[in-house]
């Protein structure tokens, strides 16, 4: 839900609630594009995505019913916070500043800053989810109880329960469009398969007929041999000699 909902969060592929390992369930999320670099919002975002387990608990079962199945979560919140305040200079309070590169005494006047906007950090994340998910409880609720149903559900399947832009429907239409696509290409094709087609077999018609005009004409050298046999060669061997001889 909030990562469907928080502006630069990475698309949602797949959230599934079948257990794997120590996770009781958890949600895949795909880049749309090749990124080199990530903007403060998509940090942001990252950080309210994590926050979500925790705060769907404390609203559905209450504050003092959470569990602990949002260690992974908080750790890795908790790890990007620090990221973003100690190494890449996301935070107003330290500034622009790349903590480990700064002398021993600048760290240790530093640290205590950095832990401080950390914390910050992970507040504002925590307001900002339980603000979303109290906004749109009923969705909450309808897609838990589509998960325990289905187990299993696609992004695109998720928006679409929602009623958000992008679902399957939408999701059809593209592909109802590439399909009278392909089949547009391939009446084309047929068409040009078509024609070769018909060239080959009129060729083939003439090859035929030159052929046939081939075998009515003589040969050339069968027609200027003589039909008729010359002279003396059927005559008796014995005349032969006799005329040989003078006799």
């Amino acid at each position: 839900m909030v990562a469907i909902r928080t502006p630069g969060a990475m698309p949602v592929h797949k959230a599934t609630i079948v257990p794997r390992g120590n996770a009781l369930g958890m949600v895949t999320q795909l880049p749309d594009k090749d990124e080199t670099s990530i903007t403060k919002k998509q940090l942001m975002a990252r950080l309210d995505v994590c926050m979500g387990g925790r705060v769907a608990e404390e609203l559905i079962f209450g504050k003092d019913e959470v569990t602990t199945g949002a260690l992974s979560d908080l750790q890795q919140a908790t790890r990007l916070a620090t990221y973003m305040v100690g190494e890449v200079g996301l935070s107003s309070l330290v500034g622009p500043v790349h903590v480990d590169s700064m002398s021993k005494g600048g760290r240790r006047n530093t640290e205590a800053l950095v832990d401080k906007e950390v914390v910050q950090l992970l507040r504002d994340s925590h307001a900002r989810v339980t603000k979303l998910l109290t906004k749109h409880t009923t969705d909450l609720h309808v897609l838990s109880a589509e998960m325990l149903s289905k187990e299993t559900l696609t992004g695109a399947e998720i928006k679409e329960l929602l009623g958000l832009a992008g679902g399957v429907k939408d999701s059809g239409k593209d592909l109802g469009k590439a399909k009278k696509d392909a089949g547009a290409s391939k009446k084309s094709s047929e068409k040009v398969g078509d024609a070769i087609q018909g060239d080959k077999e009129n060729v083939g018609a003439k090859d035929n007929e030159s052929e046939k005009e081939n075998e009515t004409l003589p040969d050339a050298e069968t027609a200027s041999e003589p039909d008729v046999v010359p002279a003396g060669i059927l005559e008796p061997v014995e005349e032969r000699a006799n005329a040989k001889v003078g006799v």
